[in-house]
């Protein structure tokens, strides 16, 4: 494997590079951007985000976003028992909080009009939520609770 040529080196709020010049060592202190920066070949867009996006981010764990969704009327589709056909219902709901990271995604009912980060979270009123942790169910992982 050989010598290395540099070393990064991690402490506590901060990053340490050193590396050889010649025969001497040298270093250099390094914000976490600039880490970042340096194993990121990729640029980060976001694209345009969707009407009530109030957080997009990225992590260890994937691209996360959150979007406030009014109270109000709002059509759903539904598939009913029996039924092969997809029906859409006009049905009032609460304000919902939505959120997804990676693959898993959850979401809430609010009482207030307006998005607030504050705001106390309930169970909205949804028939494809697993009661065990809020995670949204897909048709096809959906078993009623």
């Amino acid at each position: 494997m050989g010598k290395p040529e540099a070393i990064l080196s991690f402490y506590p709020g901060q990053y340490l590079f050193s590396w050889h010049d010649g025969g001497s060592v040298r270093q250099k202190l390094l914000a976490g951007a600039s880490v970042r920066a340096a194993f990121d070949e990729e640029p980060v867009d976001s694209d345009w985000l969707p009407a009530g996006t109030v957080r997009w981010g990225q992590d260890l764990g994937g691209t996360y976003l959150v979007r406030w969704i009014p109270p109000g009327l709002h059509r759903l589709p539904f598939v009913l028992q029996g039924s092969a056909a997809t029906v859409v219902l006009t049905v009032p709901l609460p304000g919902l909080v939505w959120a997804g990271h990676g693959h898993k995604y959850r979401v809430w009912a609010t009482l207030t009009d307006a998005f607030s980060p504050d705001a106390p979270a309930y169970l909205p009123p949804l028939p494809n939520l697993c009661n065990s942790g809020n995670n949204v169910a897909t048709s096809s992982s959906y078993s009623g609770g």
